[in-house]
């Protein structure tokens, strides 16, 4: 895994759960979007936001990968984020509950803007989506 890394990337390892983060269907190479739920702690609720765009798939949960020449199995999910991004990631596993969108090939930019209930009624009231 460190072989594929690029000097400013880390790889940081995630448990997902297929609801979550799509495993049935990813492949490593595969690029996805990191998303966390968290509490507010007021009257909005959670707030989902984007933790890291695009981010590459080393490692599938529950398939093997290669290390060393010898396959190594485990249940979670290996991702190739940069340094800065590496704590926030665990950091955010630990706070909230991670998501992953698949990324086509030809991917558009993702938003960024934090979704919150209040924003997502105030869209379909202004008939957004």
């Amino acid at each position: 895994v460190a072989g594929v890394l690029a000097p400013n990337q880390r790889a940081v390892s995630v448990a997902i759960d297929e609801a979550h983060g799509a495993t049935d269907v990813l492949q490593p190479g595969d690029r996805v979007d990191v998303y966390v739920s968290l509490a507010t702690g007021d009257k909005s609720g959670n707030s989902v936001l984007m933790l890291v765009p695009n981010a590459q798939v080393l490692k599938v949960a529950g398939q093997p990968t290669n290390v060393g020449g010898q396959a190594v199995a485990g249940g979670s999910l290996v991702l190739a984020v940069s340094a800065q991004q590496a704590p926030e990631v665990d950091l955010a596993a630990s706070q909230g509950t991670l998501f992953l969108a698949l990324r086509p090939a030809n991917a558009t930019k993702s938003p960024a803007t934090p979704t919150t209930l209040h924003s997502v009624v105030a869209s379909s009231l202004q008939g957004g989506n």
